[in-house]
């Protein structure tokens, strides 16, 4: 818990030197732990928010894959904040990222474009279905 309010306060402070950290900032969103899960949500809103993230890499579907977390409250919470407060700000982000959705979360790595972003095998099974 703390160590996230760390990351995100270093995001706010060195914005560019974090973007190619993006997708390891959002490995919290597949935590054990449901409160964890729930803040990480929470920062990783506000820092996409504030603009001091980009949607590059494989952040999107990672924070998309809270949509079908097992817990009601992180599922509701995720949904509030994709839908409510991050797709008012970039209203085109699930249709742009509809086709590679099916790609990354299938764990389909043959394509030469789509799920070609740098990740562990390691995160690439815990972010798959």
């Amino acid at each position: 818990n703390n160590v996230l309010v760390v990351l995100c306060d270093l995001c706010k402070r060195y914005t560019s030197l974090v973007d190619r950290f993006a997708s390891r900032l959002a490995l919290p969103l597949r935590d054990p732990n449901e409160l964890v899960r729930r803040h990480a949500l929470m920062m990783l809103t506000n820092l996409l928010q504030e603009d001091y993230l980009k949607w590059k890499g494989g952040l999107f579907f990672r924070f998309a894959l809270t949509l079908v977390d097992p817990s009601p409250p992180v599922r509701g919470f995720a949904s509030f904040c994709l839908l409510n407060i991050l797709f008012k700000k970039n209203p085109t982000i699930f249709s742009l990222n509809f086709v590679e959705t099916l790609f990354v979360f299938n764990g389909f790595t043959e394509h030469p474009t789509y799920n070609q972003f740098p990740q562990t095998d390691g995160e690439r099974d815990l972010f798959s279905l």
